[in-house]
């Protein structure tokens, strides 16, 4: 019921306009086990679900790389969480199963001032929701049945581009000294 469960809330990130509900009436009771919110993105989703504790700590992020037709968007928060439960990764509004990605973004959490203490402690991860845009040719998702496994063309440059992403987030709250700006060509 735990995978269902995370995964209908990875689908009602992807599509926060939608409103999903999943019950649990086995034994001839009704039990909500999740109810997500129409909503405009996917944070106010996260928020919507998991209340203040978690949503008070979201920030959405945008990146879009116009040369490189790819855009990230979705949220990334500031509380850790006790799982790896609540990180998702989306490809062209396709839920993802856990990869390099999000191993990506972990470990640039872990490099941040503030959640050094992470590395001590196993059971605290970031908490995130990202989608990633672009053209279907950039990518594969058709190498299993559910979908969930994804290749790209150039691998270097999603993790390129997650990776500005994140550390200009982390940059932003401060938790690491920003990255260096490129000089423009004069």
């Amino acid at each position: 019921l735990v995978e269902v469960k995370t995964g209908l809330l990875a689908t009602a990130l992807v599509h926060p306009m939608v409103r999903f509900s999943l019950m649990n009436d086995t034994e001839g009771r009704k039990e909500t086990i999740l109810n997500t919110p129409r909503a405009e993105s996917a944070a106010q989703v996260f928020c919507g679900v998991f209340g203040s504790k978690l949503g008070d700590c979201v920030r959405e992020v945008q990146n879009d790389d116009k040369e490189e037709q790819i855009r990230i968007s979705g949220f990334l928060c500031m509380e850790p969480h006790h799982t790896r439960e609540l990180q998702f990764i989306s490809v062209n509004k396709q839920p993802i199963s856990p990869c390099q990605l999000h191993r990506e973004v972990q470990n640039l959490f872990r490099q941040a001032k503030t959640f050094q203490d992470w590395k001590s402690s196993m059971k605290s991860f970031p908490v995130f929701a990202l989608q990633l845009e672009m053209p279907p040719s950039f990518c594969d998702l058709s190498l299993e049945q559910r979908k969930t496994m994804v290749m790209f063309k150039d691998k270097t440059k999603v993790l390129e581009i997650l990776t500005t992403t994140v550390k200009q987030f982390l940059a932003d709250q401060g938790l690491i000294s920003p990255p260096p700006s490129t000089p423009s060509p004069q």
